[in-house]
């Protein structure tokens, strides 16, 4: 999401009673708060085929998690799916047949099916009775209890308490127009006691086209603040003067945004080989029942390869949507990740007249919708926002709910979909590259400025000020982005992807640290080490111990910041262990200018003297760095 909803959990009170130590705590409700437990283990699963894998898998797991030797427990498979580096298989604890409410396990397996990681939730049920059974649900009693849905989805499950499970019916209810998305749990007796927001082979023949967008938005390629005449609203208040402006842009059209449609080449389908339509293998367009625009005025389709339509017609929006998703999917597919979310869903650019998106996943028939709002400037024109949302689509696609569980796991949702949206923008320009929503967050009379990839705050301190999952997760982003500095784009990108298949429910960021170190030795065989560590611990993921552990590539992790050397006769070096050593300067004859001697750092300021215009190397020689580096004054 775009922005908050809040999380409504109504519980029943149970009595406590002693915990067994071999289980997470059972007390109700703070059971279902807890985290999962998540565990390295060495050993491998055997087996060739898919189904072989899940068999293993079970056995592997009745084997070594305790709560699952009662004979009345099992697993029930939920999902399984392979990144193109590895497996992951998910489960879900159940009682005499039925699921356990809020247990997970999920284990992953490398290409030769060695364990890579258990992420496990489970329950004991030793002082179950056996004799008991949940009820059929009664439908009719169920709608009258949670009020009016278009879709509903009703199954029995068992809510934990040590004592006896507790009988009740799981029912997620969604309503086509995206007023409602939500997983309630009733007790046999219809009274709700949870109740939380969710909320997340082609036919035609293709061709390249020309589209002219926002790239990635008008400020961003302007290099521009929010301001006239970069501004919509009639009446533009500095933020930092207080001064008014009059401005007349509106959501209309003006020579100013108009010189900022870009034109750039993306591939559509083809329909009766005469017209180009926006739809493809992954995205196509509805009118879904928008309150704001019940029919679009439009057909967003053209009889000639070149769409090309005015700021103010719905058309424009529809084609940033389409481009800012298939943008996305033509970066999955040349990093190696098109598998992921291989498969179409709907959305709406003009499904909500706030100014709010939202992925919802599948239901009722479709495989997932976005909705898009409206409100202040249209979420569509920025592609931060699509970018965003699609985002969420794929992290459902690589874990099915695997995100709605804990305020930290969807801090990390939102973390992660930020960051994607940044890295995105920032492959393009630079500038103003961290902020999240250039151009949608600048709504003032909705009090909605965007968010940051670039927060100094750490981990855990900054949750006792502000939960709100949000702006949590931007202390997620703000760490990928600062690892994207340094080993770039596509191995960040690459490594996030594959962590999200990794994920579980109600992980903590330090857990989701721990997986995407995992994902980088998957990938990279831990060629990345020290600097994907250096940033979690400085970000307080994880403890300073990690940086003492020796990956298997040896070299220390370092970065050099040369850009003073010119001007200030400064150089700049961050390594991820302290170091002790010297640094020498050279000219380009070899004499020696200068040498500094460094001990036990890990930033060091190398200050050079005053020094003639040309070309020097800088020797550097302490335990973890051996290398020269060729300056120019």
């Amino acid at each position: 999401m775009k922005q908050f909803k809040p999380l409504l959990l109504l519980f029943i009170s149970f009595a406590a009673a002693a915990q067994k130590p071999t289980s997470i705590s059972p007390n109700q409700p703070s059971w279902l708060s807890l985290g999962p437990q998540i565990t390295f283990p060495s050993g491998s699963l055997e087996g060739n085929s898919s189904n072989e894998l899940v068999l293993s898998a079970k056995a592997y797991l009745h084997d070594h998690i305790g709560d699952l030797n009662n004979p009345n427990a099992d697993i029930i498979t939920t999902q399984n799916i392979a990144s193109p580096n590895a497996r992951y298989i998910t489960f879900k604890e159940t009682f005499l047949g039925d699921e356990i409410y809020g247990t997970s396990l999920k284990i992953s397996v490398d290409k030769v099916n060695k364990i890579v990681s258990v992420i496990s939730k489970t329950g004991n049920i030793d002082n179950w009775p056996s004799n008991t059974a949940i009820p059929n649900p009664d439908t009719a009693q169920i709608k009258t209890a949670i009020g009016a849905c278009d879709n509903y989805n009703i199954k029995k499950v068992w809510v934990y308490n040590i004592d006896a499970g507790v009988p009740a019916y799981q029912v997620n209810c969604q309503k086509f127009d995206g007023s409602r998305d939500e997983e309630l749990i009733l007790d046999v007796n219809y009274n709700i006691i949870l109740k939380q927001n969710l909320g997340q082979n082609y036919k035609y023949p293709d061709s390249l086209v020309t589209m002219y967008v926002f790239y990635p938005d008008p400020l961003t390629s302007a290099m521009s603040t929010y301001r006239p005449p970069y501004s919509t609203y009639s009446l533009w208040i500095s933020p930092t003067t207080g001064d008014t402006f009059p401005n007349t842009n509106n959501d209309s059209n003006s020579k100013a945004l108009d010189s900022q449609m870009i034109p750039r080449p993306i591939r559509v389908s083809v329909l009766n080989n005469d017209s180009f339509i926006l739809e493809n293998q992954f995205v196509a367009e509805k009118d879904l029942g928008a309150p704001y625009a019940p029919q679009y005025p439009e057909a967003t389709y053209s009889k000639t390869p070149v769409f090309h339509f005015n700021r103010d017609t719905s058309a424009f929006r529809d084609i940033m949507i389409y481009y800012a998703i298939t943008n996305w999917r033509d970066h999955l597919h040349d990093i190696g990740y098109d598998s992921l979310g291989n498969y179409q869903i709907f959305v709406d650019p003009s499904g909500f007249t706030d100014d709010v998106s939202q992925f919802y996943p599948p239901s009722g028939g479709h495989a997932g919708i976005i909705y898009f709002g409206m409100g202040g400037e249209p979420d569509a024109e920025d592609q931060d926002v699509p970018t965003h949302e699609y985002t969420h689509f794929l992290s459902y696609a690589a874990c099915h709910d695997c995100s709605s569980t804990g305020n930290e796991r969807q801090a990390l949702d939102e973390g992660t979909a930020d960051y994607f949206a940044a890295s995105n923008s920032k492959s393009i320009s630079t500038y103003n590259w961290e902020k999240v929503f250039n151009w949608d967050g600048n709504n003032a009379p909705g009090n909605w400025y965007g968010r940051s990839c670039a927060v100094h705050d750490v981990y855990p301190g900054y949750l006792d000020t502000n939960s709100e999952i949000h702006f949590v997760g931007q202390l997620w982003s703000s760490a990928l982005m600062q690892i994207w500095d340094v080993i770039g784009r596509t191995k960040t990108d690459r490594i996030m992807l594959e962590t999200l298949y990794s994920m579980a429910g109600g992980i903590t960021m330090p857990q989701a640290a721990k997986l995407f170190l995992k994902s980088d030795s998957l990938l990279y065989n831990k060629a990345d080490y020290y600097t994907i560590t250096y940033y979690f611990v400085k970000r307080g993921f994880l403890p300073e111990s990690y940086l003492a552990v020796t990956p298997q590539n040896s070299q220390i992790w370092y970065k050099i910041t040369t850009s003073y050397f010119s001007t200030a006769n400064k150089v700049f070096f961050d390594f991820g262990l302290p170091q002790t050593g010297t640094f020498s300067l050279y000219d380009i004859t070899g004499k020696l200018i200068t040498s500094q001697i460094v001990s036990n750092s890990d930033h060091v300021e190398f200050n050079a003297p005053p020094i003639a215009a040309g070309i020097y190397v800088l020797g550097v020689n302490t335990e973890g760095l051996q290398k020269s580096f060729k300056l120019l004054k």
